[in-house]
């Protein structure tokens, strides 16, 4: 995970999965491709990282996925509508490059347990 900016009213972050990355190894082995739910993890360690809270999902209200991500690959997360408190739906956009790969609203509680990453 990189760094936390603030960009465009959105906190963002990148990431780059390894194809070590163990999240590849049941999702298609021969042609391995990152599963939606470590999409909704990106997400989560975005709130987490930039508010120093642990965030709890509680309800993922929308999940759509456009393109695959790779091994090697960087994808940037943005997340939009966050609060730094309390429980809060957010929108998260996922992209490579110029390609859309996912979007997704979830439902979250940020809590004070501060999260060690």
């Amino acid at each position: 995970m990189g760094d936390v900016k603030k960009q465009d009213g959105s906190i963002v972050s990148c990431f780059t999965f390894p194809e070590t990355f163990i999240g590849f190894t049941g999702h298609f082995p021969k042609h391995k491709i990152l599963p939606g739910v470590c999409q909704i993890q990106c997400a989560l360690a975005v709130l987490e990282r930039a508010f120093h809270k642990t965030a709890e999902l509680r309800e993922v209200s929308l999940a759509k996925y456009f393109a695959p991500v790779l091994p090697g690959e960087e994808i940037m997360c943005a997340c939009s509508d966050v609060f730094s408190s309390g429980e809060f739906t957010f929108k998260a956009v996922i992209t490579k490059g110029p390609v859309r790969v996912s979007e997704m609203k979830l439902r979250v509680t940020l809590s004070d347990t501060e999260k060690n990453r």
